[in-house]
């Protein structure tokens, strides 16, 4: 595999892995829980090492009524 397939296949991991991240913010009723969990983990999605995703989640407006997500 070349390294533009690598870098591509990374790429679309962990833009799924933003997704659901996002997903799960709008869901909740407290952003700051899913951000302590996320800082509990090494991965880029991080919001301490990843301030642009921290910002961003802290925007996002929480749902008045948390739904769960469909399977």
């Amino acid at each position: 595999m070349g390294t533009c397939a690598a870098q591509k296949q990374k790429k679309q991991r962990h833009d799924g892995e933003l997704q659901q991240v996002v997903a799960q913010v709008r869901l909740s009723q407290d952003c700051s829980v899913i951000l302590k969990q996320r800082a509990s983990q090494s991965s880029h999605l991080n919001p301490f090492k990843n301030p642009i995703l921290s910002r961003r989640l802290k925007e996002l407006p929480a749902s008045p009524n948390p739904q769960t997500q469909p399977e």
